[in-house]
């Protein structure tokens, strides 16, 4: 009985060391391929001709070519827009090894979608680069995120708005009568609000007089003043007097000294005041 080689039995060693590490690396590479193919996201392998050599069922589904998808050049998958962006976003890619991007699809049925995609570079035969990438549809992302930047921009107008009319309250005493009681600090915004909303308002409401109340302005410079006189002589276009009430002595020293014009108005030291005279006319 002979036995077998001592060298013969190494070579059958290795041999079976081989195989059984081709099988678990095969074995990898198709627990990788179905990972790849069951991704929820879209990917494809674009060869270096620019032609697409794989791609997983859900790419295939999202550009709606099915089985078809394999051979397709790049740009039968892309929209315009896609196409342009593709045009340095590829170039980065092969330079840098990796990039990620926004690019626009087009379906077979023509309609478009935005992905965002990842990309990396591997080499194939020859050391030909192969371009791996992974795409997710964020159509309906971007549109839920305009929706709400449009919701956010009209809550803001809506606020705006709200504090306007509380900044600059327009109150009808009478028939005729408004009053605008201001508090607060008075910027150059605030005057232009002030000047709409009483012109608006008397328009509006065919107001005869305006009493225009400054007692809860801590400040009166030269800005406030000029606005006030603004605001009355528009109002006067209109067929309107004003009446400002809330002239504390400190405030009249600085309207006089400001040399203001006040011929416009008519002022009086407090807002019960106004209104007496108003009512006494208008009676």
């Amino acid at each position: 009985m002979t036995s077998t080689p001592p060298s013969l039995e190494t070579a059958t060693l290795a041999l079976q060391q081989q195989v059984a590490e081709l099988q678990q690396r095969v074995a990898e590479l198709q627990m990788l391929a179905t990972v790849a193919d069951k991704s929820p996201d879209g990917v494809f392998i674009l060869g270096p001709d620019q032609a697409i050599t794989y791609a997983n069922t859900a790419y295939r589904a999202m550009i709606g070519h099915g089985d078809s998808t394999l051979g397709l050049p790049l740009a039968a998958v892309l929209a315009p827009e896609g196409a342009e962006a593709m045009q340095t976003f590829l170039p980065e890619v092969l330079a840098n090894g990796t990039g990620d991007r926004l690019v626009s699809y087009r379906r077979r049925d023509g309609t478009v979608f935005i992905c965002h995609q990842t990309s990396f570079v591997i080499y194939g035969e020859g050391q030909r680069p192969n371009i791996v990438t992974s795409v997710r549809d964020i159509t309906e992302y971007l549109r839920q995120e305009e929706e709400q930047k449009t919701l956010k921009e009209q809550v803001i107008a809506a606020q705006q708005a709200t504090l306007r009319e509380l900044s600059t309250p327009l109150i009808p005493l009478a028939q005729g009568v408004l009053v605008m009681p201001l508090i607060g600090a008075i910027d150059s915004q605030r005057a232009q609000q002030v000047i709409e909303e009483l012109l608006h308002g008397a328009s509006e409401r065919k107001a005869r007089v305006v009493i225009v109340d400054i007692t809860g302005v801590s400040v009166v410079d030269t800005q406030v003043a000029n606005a006030l006189i603004r605001a009355a002589q528009a109002v006067k276009l209109l067929g309107a007097d004003v009446v400002l009430t809330g002239i504390r002595p400190e405030i009249a020293q600085t309207l006089v000294g400001l040399g203001v014009d006040l011929s416009v108005i008519t002022t009086r030291s407090s807002l019960e005041s106004g209104i007496a005279q108003v009512f006494g006319k208008l009676n």
